[in-house]
């Protein structure tokens, strides 16, 4: 670039420039642009001066207008060299005019003079301006998310390589985080969330005791919703609701009776709504207009079928077609029809029996129908029990696009009604199943029909399902713990589903709101073999092992409680009357404990102690008990809390199922009794002078006993005390206020 200014001698122009980025911005395209450039005279000599320097740029070499214009002002040149920073004044300016990509060439006027040839920019700039610096593969920087938006599930080593050039299809966008990937302020995910490899969720709080929310669960609903085993309100096994078709509860009124599974409800003609089995019910007069009706595409059963209702009638005049289902329009034939109140008749294809089985007595009765293709058995349950059973229409199937209606026979398809043949009464809780119910179900519908097996609940389940992956890859449904809320704290429980093999999830535990827990199978514990249950103690000294009977004396404890109104104590007579049992030292299942015994850890309160009721335990021997062999009986012995082995005739705990005998210096404390109710022994049959001896011993005892009370009650009066007397082989007692000891054998007054 050569000069123009006079005073510059002409000298030949050289410049150099250099950019670099502002220290305070990262990851980000500068605003200024440092520029370093030098000026020499013509004889080759560094140029020292000041000058008023102005830069512009252009798209163009030669001509144009300039795309961006900057005053630099007063710039000092020393030994040939001078720095600018470009932008100071219009950085947007200069940014505009950098960007898009096309070629650029800056133009420097000295004082007025201007510098020729324009210089052609073709470094730094064009790679900090790129065209798509602003908008990474056509999108603003907003769409894309940075550390501080989401959590370490978003920002594995998947989205970006680091040490190689992105790939910005790799990068999650706002759009995808707020449907897929957790925020690290703890915000609501709209839509589901996937995680390969396991979740590891870690919390830290050393603030409290009490357990920490990890991972919450909330399923919510509007309206009203079911249980996942729809319509059961009682279903243990949890198999009710498999195969269920349609289920109605009967209790809208109105001309609309719903179906709960929204396959089949029921338009109703004359009838009413009255109360019920289970809240309310559909009440028929026995007229020819009443009736409830579904016609139209209807999922009935073709080769197996049940359905169970609840009925009340006591009419005993008309032939009623309580549920009926008919296929054809000219033949008076149902193809399905539960019949007759009062000698009832299953009828399937044409084919039909008489059960010669009555229940019009005017009492809410439970009928199950049931029908297999494959043999042809028709059974027939009330309240839970076969009533009937033979064979109809083997090898047959139920026609389709029929015709179902309560409470009427039908001799066409919806029609051809007879007023004979009108149902006069209510009906209840009406279910119908594409399979054969068992045995068992039956009973279960019936035995819970004190209320209602089917209901309908506020709320919905939320369910956390085990997926595993079964021998052939296929990825299965393994196991499911479900919660539900219900309208009643029964209502509400936590359901263990488990998946038998080749067959769907099951219901194998529930735990309600009140804390019964109902089992599918066998309980097993591993603890002691012994079962025991709380009862009340009068004597606060009764341990493990000690032999107890009721104390008549007692004060009892629990009186809202009938089964607190008693307590024990320690047994103290060989053979006493009255004896319960012996003390468990840890009972392997442990029944009536305290009312607060999950939340505080308490098996048994103060007052109470495990008594058991079967099982293997030990049991405190009496010294002076005769020996005893493995099966002989024990008994309560004079040593207050200790068996001994039982005579003929004595209550027996249980029995040994070890040999004992004391002797000096080896004398076992505890002897293993398998424990069983209390029963007299007859192992050895005494004659009559040895249990006239017996029962004087006895009365001996039980004398003693209230003599050595009433010393005790004298002697803590200070009426009497205790001196010792070596003359004697027994206490001396002295009388307060007299001078004349008296003494007994033994001790006892």
């Amino acid at each position: 670039m050569r000069s123009q200014n006079p005073w510059l001698n002409r000298g030949i122009v050289l410049f150099f420039w250099v950019a670099t980025w502002a220290p305070s911005v990262c990851w980000a395209v500068p605003q200024v642009v440092s520029y370093v450039g030098r000026v020499e005279a013509p004889n080759g000599l560094p140029i020292n001066d000041t000058v008023d320097v102005s830069v512009s740029i252009f798209a163009e070499s030669l001509g144009g207008s300039a795309l961006w214009t900057e005053s630099l002002g007063l710039v000092s040149i020393s030994a040939g060299r001078f720095d600018v920073v470009l932008g100071v004044s219009d950085p947007g300016g200069l940014h505009a005019a950098l960007a898009g990509g096309a070629p650029r060439w800056l133009e420097f006027v000295f004082d007025t003079e201007t510098l020729t040839p324009r210089q052609e920019i073709v470094s730094v700039p064009y790679a900090l301006f790129a065209a798509d610096s602003d908008a990474l593969g056509g999108l603003p920087p907003s769409a894309y998310l940075t550390t501080g938006d989401v959590g370490a599930a978003a920002l594995s080593n998947q989205y970006a390589d680091l040490d190689g050039k992105p790939n910005l299809d790799d990068y999650v966008t706002v759009d995808e985080a707020q449907a897929n990937y957790l925020s690290n302020d703890g915000g609501t995910v709209t839509g589901g969330v996937t995680v390969e490899g396991g979740i590891d969720v870690t919390t830290t709080d050393s603030t409290t005791n009490q357990a920490t929310d990890a991972l919450i669960l909330n399923h919510e609903t509007t309206g009203v919703a079911q249980l996942a085993t729809t319509g059961f309100n009682f279903d243990p096994g949890g198999t009710l609701a498999t195969g269920l078709v349609s289920y109605w509860p009967m209790n809208d009124p109105g001309t609309t009776v719903a179906d709960l599974l929204n396959i089949n409800p029921l338009t109703a003609t004359a009838t009413t709504t009255v109360p019920g089995k289970s809240g309310m019910c559909r009440n028929f007069g026995g007229n020819v207009d009443e009736r409830l009706q579904r016609s139209g595409t209807v999922n009935f059963p073709t080769t197996a079928i049940s359905v169970s209702l609840w009925v009340k009638t006591s009419n005993v005049s008309n032939a009623a077609g309580m549920f009926t289902y008919h296929t054809s329009a000219v033949s008076n034939s149902n193809d399905f029809l539960v019949y007759l109140p009062w000698g009832m008749q299953p009828h399937v294809n044409g084919a039909s029996y008489d059960s010669a089985f009555s229940i019009a007595d005017g009492q809410w009765r439970h009928v199950v129908q049931t029908w297999s293709s494959v043999s042809g058995a028709a059974k027939l349950y009330v309240d839970g029990v076969l009533v009937a059973d033979q064979p109809l229409a083997p090898a047959t199937s139920i026609p389709g696009g029929g015709c179902i209606v309560f409470g009427q026979e039908q001799d066409t398809l919806c029609g051809g009604f007879d007023a004979t043949q009108a149902y006069d009464g209510q009906m209840d809780e009406v279910g119908l199943w594409n399979r054969v119910l068992t045995a068992a179900e039956v009973a279960t519908l019936y035995n819970d029909g004190v209320g209602s097996f089917y209901q309908q609940l506020p709320g919905i389940g939320t369910a956390i399902l085990f997926q595993l992956e079964n021998p052939a890859g296929d990825i299965v449904d393994a196991a499911r713990i479900a919660a539900f809320f219900g309208a009643t704290e029964d209502d509400t429980l936590l359901a263990f589903e488990a998946r038998s093999a080749g067959g769907e999830l099951t219901r194998v535990a529930r735990l309600d709101g009140t804390g019964n827990l109902v089992l599918k199978g066998t309980l097993t514990t591993s603890g002691s073999p012994d079962i025991a249950e709380n009862v009340n103690v009068s004597d606060p000294s009764v341990g493990p092992g000690h032999v107890v009977v009721l104390d008549e004396h007692a004060v009892s404890r629990g009186l809202d409680n009938i089964y607190d109104r008693f307590a024990v104590k320690k047994a103290h007579i060989p053979g006493q009357n009255g004896l319960l049992g012996v003390i468990s030292s840890d009972p392997g299942i442990l029944l009536h404990a305290p009312a607060d015994a999950v939340t505080d850890d308490r098996r048994s309160d103060t007052h109470q102690r495990p008594l058991v009721l079967v099982g293997r335990v030990p049991v405190r021997m009496d010294p002076q008990s005769p020996p005893v062999a493995p099966g002989d009986p024990l008994t309560s012995s004079s040593t207050p809390g200790h068996a001994m082995r039982a005579a003929a005739n004595m209550p027996a705990i249980g029995r040994a199922m070890t040999a004992w005998r004391c002797v000096p210096g080896n004398c076992p404390e505890t002897v293993l009794t398998f424990v069983s109710p209390v029963y007299p022994s007859a192992e050895c049959r005494p004659d009559p002078e040895t249990h006239a001896l017996q029962t004087q011993v006895e009365l001996l005892e039980q004398r003693a006993d209230e003599l050595a009370k009433k010393l005790d009650a004298l002697q803590s009066k200070g009426q009497v005390s205790l001196m010792p007397a070596p003359q004697y082989s027994s206490p001396v007692i002295e009388r307060r206020g007299g001078t004349t000891p008296n003494h007994t054998a033994g001790g006892k007054e």
